[in-house]
C-alpha cells in the first residue's frame, strides 16, 4: 500500500472542488423557512450552513482518500460523513412523514382507519431490517468489497437508521415514557416533559456522540493527522456547537426551573458521552473483524480510527 500524504494532493483538490459543488446541491435543494427569523438567528443559520457545506466538501475528500489509498474511513472522516448525512437527511426525498403519508395513500383501508403512529413505527421496523440485511451482506462479501464501496454501503446504512428507526424513536419515543394524563402545569412538569424528549432522541445522541467521542480519543492520543482530518474534525464540531444554539428552551425566566433546565441537557449529554464510550470500548475491537478485509488489505495504521 502506497504511503498517503498529509499535505493536499491533486486527487484531494478535485476531491474538494466536488465537494463543494455538492455541499451547494444539497443546501440549496434544502426546505425554505416558513417565515422570517430575527436577525441574530439569520447569522447563526448563515454560519451554520457555510460550516455544514465545509464539512460535505470535507466528507467527498475523505471519500477520494478511501478509494485511493484503500482503506476505511478514519474518526475524524466519520464524524464529517455522518454529520453531512444528517444534513442530507433533511431534504424532502427523505422526509419520513412524506413516504408514511404515501404509504397511507396506497392503503386500501380508509384513512380515517390507520393508526398514524402505528405506520411509523412499522415503516421504522422495516428500516431496521433491511439495514441489518445489508450489514450482513457487507460481511459477507467484506473480503472482494473494495474499501469506497463499503464505506458508501455503510453511510447508505447510517442515512438508512437516521431517516427511519432513529427519527421514529425521535418523534415518538417520548410517548413510551410519558404519562398518560399529561404533565400538568410547573416548572417541575416542563422539566419532566423535556425529560421524556432528551429520551426519545438519546439514540439520535449516540448517532453522533459515538464518532464525535473517538475523534477526541483519537485526537488525545496525538497520531498525526492529515489536513483533511483537521477539516473534517473542526467543521463537524463547529457544526453540532452551532445547533446547540437552537436547542428549544422551555423555561426562559431565571428560576431554579432554568437552572434545572440547563443541568438536564448538561446530564444528556454526559450520559450519551458515557454510553458511546461504552459502545467505543465494547464494539470497536470487532469493527474491522466484521467488516474489514481479513486479508489486512485495508486495516488502517490507528485502531479506533477504523473502529468507528
Amino acid at each position: 500500500m502506497k504511503q498517503e500524504p498529509v499535505s493536499m494532493t491533486l486527487v484531494d483538490l478535485v476531491a474538494l472542488v466536488a465537494g463543494v459543488a455538492a455541499g451547494f446541491a444539497v443546501l440549496k435543494a434544502l426546505p425554505e423557512l416558513p417565515f422570517i427569523p430575527p436577525g441574530w438567528v439569520l447569522l447563526v443559520l448563515a454560519v451554520s450552513n457555510f460550516l455544514q457545506w465545509a464539512t460535505i466538501a470535507c466528507a467527498v475528500v475523505a471519500l477520494g482518500r478511501v478509494a485511493s489509498y484503500r482503506r476505511m474511513p478514519r474518526s475524524a472522516e466519520w464524524l464529517a460523513i455522518v454529520v453531512s448525512l444528517f444534513t442530507v437527511s433533511r431534504l424532502q426525498v427523505f422526509n419520513f412523514d412524506l413516504w408514511v403519508n404515501v404509504l397511507l395513500t396506497m392503503s386500501p383501508v380508509g384513512l380515517d382507519r390507520i393508526d398514524f403512529d402505528g405506520w411509523r413505527w412499522l415503516v421504522a421496523t422495516f428500516a431496521s431490517l433491511l439495514a441489518l440485511v445489508m450489514l450482513g451482506l457487507l460481511r459477507l462479501a467484506r473480503n472482494v468489497t473494495p474499501t469506497w464501496l463499503k464505506t458508501l454501503v455503510l453511510a447508505w446504512v447510517y442515512l438508512l437508521c437516521l431517516t427511519g428507526p432513529l427519527a421514529v424513536f425521535g418523534f415518538l419515543g417520548d410517548d413510551l415514557v410519558s404519562p398518560s394524563d399529561g404533565f400538568g402545569p410547573g416548572d417541575l412538569a416542563i422539566l419532566h416533559r423535556q425529560l421524556c424528549i432528551l429520551f426519545g432522541f438519546f439514540p439520535i445522541g449516540l448517532f453522533f456522540g459515538v464518532p464525535a467521542l473517538a475523534v477526541l480519543i483519537e485526537r488525545m492520543r496525538r497520531r498525526h493527522w492529515s489536513w483533511s482530518e483537521w477539516a473534517a474534525a473542526s467543521s463537524s464540531i463547529l457544526v453540532g456547537l452551532t445547533s446547540m444554539l437552537f436547542y428549544r428552551w422551555e423555561i426562559n425566566r431565571f428560576s431554579l426551573g432554568w437552572i434545572g433546565e440547563r443541568f438536564l441537557v448538561l446530564g444528556w449529554v454526559i450520559v450519551v458521552a458515557l454510553v458511546s464510550r461504552l459502545i467505543l470500548i465494547r464494539v470497536g475491537p470487532a469493527w474491522n473483524v466484521w467488516f474489514g478485509d481479513i486479508s489486512g488489505q485495508d486495516r488502517s495504521t490507528d485502531s479506533v480510527s477504523s473502529n468507528v
